[in-house]
C-alpha cells in the first residue's frame, strides 16, 4: 500500500513519524472501489477517491474520528508531534463542529495541556467515544465537559483507558447474563451435593 493512498489514522501516523505499539484496528486507504477486508483482527477499509480527506491534520483527524475506531495511543503520539496552534486554528474556524470539539477535548485530556482558543466551542453536547464502535462509560457515568461541549464517556483515565471494540464476539459476550448463569450453576451444584447429617 503506497503512503499516498493512506487516509485517517494511517496517514496521521505516517506523516508524523509515529510508530505504534498497538496496530490500528482499522486501516483506511483510497483505492479503486469500496471494500472491506479483515485479517488477523485488522480491518482494511478501501474507499473511493471522492472520500479522500484534505491532506492536513484537520482532514485526516476528522476522518479518523468519524469513520475509524478511536485509537488513543495514536492520538497521544500525534498530539505530541504537532503544533497545538494547528489544532486550535481548526477549532476556532469550526467551533460548533463535533469532530473539532472532540479533537480539542482529546488533545487536552491526553496531553494535560490547554489549547489557546480565539473562539470558544459551541453546539449540542456529543459523546467523545462512539458507543456503537467501542465500549464506553455508561450514560449515567459520562461527565459533561462545558469547555468542549462533549460528554466524557471514556471508560478510564488518562493513565489507563482500555478501549474495547464492539466486535460480534464482544457483543455476544456482553449480552450474556453471566450473573444469572453463575447463579444457575451454583444452584445446581448445591442441589446435587450430598448433605451432611
Amino acid at each position: 500500500m503506497t503512503t499516498h493512498n493512506l487516509i485517517g489514522g494511517a496517514w496521521l501516523a505516517t506523516h508524523t513519524g509515529v510508530e505504534l505499539v498497538m496496530p490500528l484496528a482499522v486501516q483506511s486507504r483510497i483505492g479503486g472501489r469500496r471494500s472491506t477486508h479483515v485479517a488477523d483482527g485488522i480491518t482494511t477499509e478501501t474507499y473511493v477517491e471522492s472520500m479522500r480527506p484534505s491532506s492536513d491534520l484537520r482532514g485526516h483527524l476528522t476522518f479518523h474520528l468519524k469513520h475509524e475506531v478511536l485509537h488513543l495511543e495514536l492520538l497521544s503520539r500525534v498530539f505530541a508531534q504537532i503544533e497545538p496552534q494547528e489544532l486550535a486554528s481548526w477549532i476556532s474556524a469550526e467551533p460548533s463542529g463535533q469532530y473539532a470539539r472532540r479533537a480539542g477535548f482529546l488533545f487536552e485530556w491526553l496531553t494535560g495541556r490547554e489549547l489557546a482558543l480565539d473562539v470558544m466551542p459551541a453546539g449540542s453536547y456529543v459523546d467523545v467515544v462512539d458507543s456503537h464502535k467501542l465500549v464506553a462509560a455508561s450514560e449515567g457515568l459520562a461527565e459533561p465537559n462545558k469547555r468542549w461541549r462533549v460528554r466524557d464517556n471514556l471508560p478510564g483515565t488518562r493513565a489507563f483507558c482500555p478501549l474495547i471494540r464492539k466486535t460480534p464476539d464482544a457483543q455476544q459476550a456482553m449480552q450474556a447474563t453471566w450473573l444469572q448463569r453463575a447463579a444457575q450453576v451454583t444452584q445446581r451444584v448445591c442441589r446435587s451435593r450430598p448433605r451432611l447429617a
